[in-house]
């Protein structure tokens, strides 16, 4: 295992015979905690479910023996690992990956994706997805979405919008990495509601099903099924409240 002075984490976790390096974000380095984990993993199903590239999810766990050896060699990082042990939320590490920067623009093959994100991170209102902190990658001709601890902000905002299908009184999405892009050309939004409707009841009893008891996330997945279903109910006022934030 690697580790500096930032956090994610770099494992290396054994499972079916195999090694694969996962980058854990460490449920004791988040904001929200334990909470983090959950909307990350329930960000990242989201996408998956829509069509948006982003990478395989992973739940890692943290032994005390584990973490006393790491804690040894990196004392530093003894409280973080402490505030960390149990499950703690993970991702493949990602290869033969280009960071979206401000001087790139999205190409014809990529534009459908680009919009999911944007209609993703409208949904979600997820505020970090900036051009300054685009967490946003290109993997061949796919564009990757990572990091959502962030996300669901509707949940944690003192000031919340009155509908859901509202984007509310920040600004976020006028920040949005990928708004110049999508604004110059024609874009196809019936791909997106497509996508958005696969939100459904199933899929969230598989949400649930997914995230582990210790981390107590109900609550919050019943909450966010309630602003998805809300949504996809009131598409056509979400869709021109996007579309106000590409003029």
């Amino acid at each position: 295992m690697s580790t500096g002075r930032s956090t994610p984490m770099l494992a290396t976790c054994s499972g079916r015979g195999t090694d694969i390096d996962v980058v854990v974000k460490l449920n004791g380095a988040m904001d929200f905690g334990v909470r983090g984990a959950v909307f990350e993993l329930t960000a990242s199903m989201m996408a998956s479910r829509m069509g948006i590239d982003c990478p395989r999810p992973f739940i890692v766990r943290f032994e005390p023996d584990f973490v006393n050896v790491v804690a040894n060699q990196y004392p530093e990082k003894k409280p973080v690992l402490q505030r960390s042990l149990g499950l703690n939320f993970g991702t493949e590490m990602m290869k033969g990956i280009v960071i979206f920067g401000e001087a790139m623009k999205v190409t014809l093959a990529s534009v459908s994706d680009a919009l999911k994100i944007f209609v993703f991170d409208g949904l979600t209102q997820n505020p970090d997805r900036s051009a300054a902190n685009p967490n946003l990658y290109v993997r061949g001709d796919k564009l990757t979405v990572i990091d959502h601890e962030c996300a669901f902000s509707f949940l944690t905002a003192i000031l919340k919008p009155s509908k859901a299908w509202t984007v509310g009184p920040s600004d976020f999405m006028e920040r949005h990495t990928l708004k110049y892009s999508l604004r110059s050309g024609d874009v196809d939004w019936t791909e997106c509601w497509n996508a958005l409707r696969t939100l459904d009841a199933s899929f969230f009893e598989e949400v649930r099903d997914s995230i582990p008891t210790e981390w107590n996330g109900a609550e919050d997945v019943n909450a966010i099924e309630a602003h998805v279903t809300a949504v996809v109910s009131h598409a056509a006022e979400f869709e021109e409240e996007l579309r106000g934030k590409l003029r």
